[in-house]
């Protein structure tokens, strides 16, 4: 998930440190990584505002500050005066951090888990992965980006949806997904991201 934050600074093209905390065997983070912050998860962006130094957690927050304060020319953001494309990019943004991910963490979790399996867990994570690539396919079979014709902030998380489900292969009966995936993926600034963090 970090990846996708550094993606966004590339995306940004701002100037910035990297400091990358491997995970344990166990796949949970070094205990070292409380250090930046308490919860001992990343990403975490340490940058001043209104003159004031931040520790911030969790990948939308990041984002919509990232682009409040560093998105001048709305490449990536809509205006904050466009009322209603900040609507749609405020709830894209969101989505992937929200409802978006969970079947998605419940399906890596079981896979994780190995047998016996639980039906009823099956049952809801499969009826979930249904319903959110489904309503993802849906929306990406009429646009080309989540927020309409051109890539914005908002498609760094619904990309690290896509990434995931991709890697679980969950998107063989997704072509639209399948196509924004592909290209979200070979942005040069995605690429980049990847070269630097390892990922």
């Amino acid at each position: 998930r970090s990846v996708f934050t550094v993606w966004l600074l590339e995306e940004l093209g701002l100037d910035y440190g990297l400091k990358i905390y491997d995970r344990l065997d166990t796949s949970r983070a070094p205990p070292e990584l409380k250090d930046a912050h308490p919860l001992g998860k990343s990403p975490v962006v340490e940058m001043e505002i209104a003159g004031e130094p931040y520790t911030i957690a969790e990948s939308g927050v990041i984002a919509s500050l990232l682009c409040a304060h560093y998105d001048d020319s709305n490449r990536l953001s809509p205006p904050a005066s466009d009322v209603h494309a900040q609507i749609r990019f405020m709830q894209w943004l969101h989505y992937p951090e929200s409802s978006g991910i969970l079947p998605l963490m419940f399906q890596l979790i079981t896979n994780m888990s190995g047998p016996p399996r639980n039906p009823g867990v099956d049952g809801f994570t499969q009826g979930e992965l249904d319903l959110h690539l489904g309503y993802l396919e849906s929306h990406l079979s009429a646009n080309d980006y989540v927020c309409g014709d051109s890539f914005q902030a908002a498609d760094v998380g619904v990309t690290f949806m896509t990434h995931m489900a991709a890697g679980m292969e969950l998107l063989k009966d997704y072509p639209a997904l399948t196509a924004y995936h592909a290209k979200n993926i070979a942005r040069p600034a995605f690429l980049r991201a990847m070269e630097k963090t390892g990922g």
